[in-house]
């Protein structure tokens, strides 16, 4: 299957939020989503013409940290090889980027920890770390 990369200010934000809704995550308004997007280090889409099938982006402080969020791809398009164009794109971004020993982390979605482990991540807790952790701020 060809696909077109868009990266950066190339991913609209409307494309953006059209594969987002695509799951389950928290709703967020499009001002929301634009300082997101303009606030992460790096983002990237992929596209089947003119319609967005898959989305990524890091957050981070571009030398140390690195964290790989909504990483998605739409229904129809899962198991194409669009996820992990999706993650070469990030971990590219990252080589060029990060300190040696950088942090990288992410959060996977239920019963896709598999998908991250081909690219070397690893589950928690195990032997070596505890349990990852997460908290959603309420207004």
């Amino acid at each position: 299957m060809s696909y077109i990369i868009k990266k950066q200010k190339e991913v609209n934000v409307l494309d953006f939020i059209e594969v987002r809704n695509t799951t389950n995550f928290i709703k967020y308004t499009k001002e929301e989503h634009e300082e997101s997007l303009n606030n992460s280090l790096f983002v990237v889409a992929l596209y089947v013409g003119k319609k967005p099938i898959a989305v990524g982006r890091l957050v981070g402080d571009n030398i140390t940290t690195f964290f790989i969020k909504d990483v998605i791809v739409i229904p129809e398009y899962k198991s194409n090889g669009a996820g992990k164009i999706i993650m070469e794109e990030l971990l590219k971004y990252i080589s060029l980027n990060a300190a040696n020993h950088a942090y990288i982390g992410l959060m996977a979605s239920l019963n896709s920890e598999g998908f991250y482990e081909k690219f070397g991540f690893k589950k928690r807790p195990n032997d070596e770390m505890g349990s990852g952790m997460i908290k959603f701020y309420e207004k």
